[in-house]
Parts: C-alpha cells; structure tokens; sequence
C-alpha cells in the first residue's frame, strides 16, 4: 500500500536519493520483478522502522515540500506512540482482517513466510485483531478524518481499482489507476503463485 500511494504527485517517493516519480516507477517495477513474495520494498540499510529510535531523523531526509509514507505494524506504532505525536498532519491506512477470508489469507501468508502457523489458534488471532484495530476503534488515537480502514481480502484481487479509489477519495489523493494497477499486478502474481 504505501508503495502504491507514493506513487500520488504529492507524496515523495520513499526512498529519499530518489529525485522524480519516472526513476521511483522504474525502482518499483524493478523491485517486485525480483522479490520474493513477502518483501517489502527496502532502500538497503537506510529503511527504517517506525520503532527504529532513529526514525523520526530519518524523515528529514525526504522532501520536505511533499508528504511521506510511512509504514509499520500495530505494534510499532504504539512503540513510537510518542514520535508520532510529534507529527503534523498524520494520516492512516490500517489493513484490517475482520473477516473470514481476510483471517484465512493472514493465516496462510504466516503459514508461507514463517513457516508457522499461530494463528490457528483463535485466541491468537483476536489478540491481533484488537492490537489493529485499537488504533481505529479509539478515537483518542485516531479519528474518521484521519483513518482509512482496508480489508486484506479487498488486497488480494487482481484488481486493486476500488481500493485505490477509496484511497483517493479518503484522503484526496490522485494516485494513478494505471500505474498503481501495474504495480499490484506484479505483485499479485506472486502471491497467487506460492
């Protein structure tokens, strides 16, 4: 998701040494021609978590005249609580898995990259949901204005064009269908294909 958002005219591309949205494309196009399945896009060392102490330095790095995607999990976040307090302007994206075949295709991604399967217990799985779904559901953390809820299952469709549209809408973006539709298919192929 967050790759697919940099790809909007007003969000700086996530890797910082990067200058115009043409060479950000091409990276991307590069990237998930040639990850494996659950890689994230990593600028080598220089990608930081939102747990990482040094991150919030980190953001200095980017172009300040344009807004920045950040990613992390339910746990990061309340890590970095304090960090993020400290940021004008915040806006999240919480991929959520309240139904059965969101749950289904987190268990199965547990099952294919860890080679585990914790989720298979059901207490497991509603801890996880509460640590997710606390930063939507508590508005003293986030508001409707400001919070964009997705449902995993709506990720994993050959067609990504309603979710980008919510995405755009939400938060007034220009994301382009075309570029962020080639980039999921790439993607998607990999994951239908392990």
């Amino acid at each position: 998701m967050a790759n697919l958002m940099s790809l909007d005219a007003t969000i700086s591309p996530r890797s910082p040494e990067i200058t115009s949205k043409q060479e950000w494309i091409a990276l991307l196009i590069n990237h998930y021609n040639n990850a494996d399945i659950h890689t994230h896009f990593n600028n080598n060392q220089d990608s930081l978590s939102v747990s990482d102490p040094d991150w919030r330095f980190e953001i200095e790095r980017f172009n300040q005249n344009l807004s920045s995607v950040h990613v992390g999990h339910a746990a990061n976040f309340d890590w970095a609580e304090h960090a993020l307090d400290q940021l004008p302007n915040k806006q999240y994206i919480l991929l959520t898995f309240n139904t059965p075949e969101s749950r289904n295709i987190v268990k199965q991604r547990e099952k294919t990259i860890f080679d585990t399967e914790t989720l298979k217990n059901e207490y497991y799985v509603e801890e996880l949901c509460h640590m997710y779904n606390r930063w939507f559901k508590d508005l003293t953390v986030c508001d409707d204005d400001i919070n964009c809820p997705i449902e995993i299952q709506d990720l994993f469709v050959e067609d990504i064009g309603s979710v980008i549209d919510k995405i755009n809408q939400h938060f007034d973006l220009s994301i382009p269908l075309d570029q962020a539709q080639e980039l999921h298919k790439l993607w998607f192929a990999k994951q239908t294909h392990n």
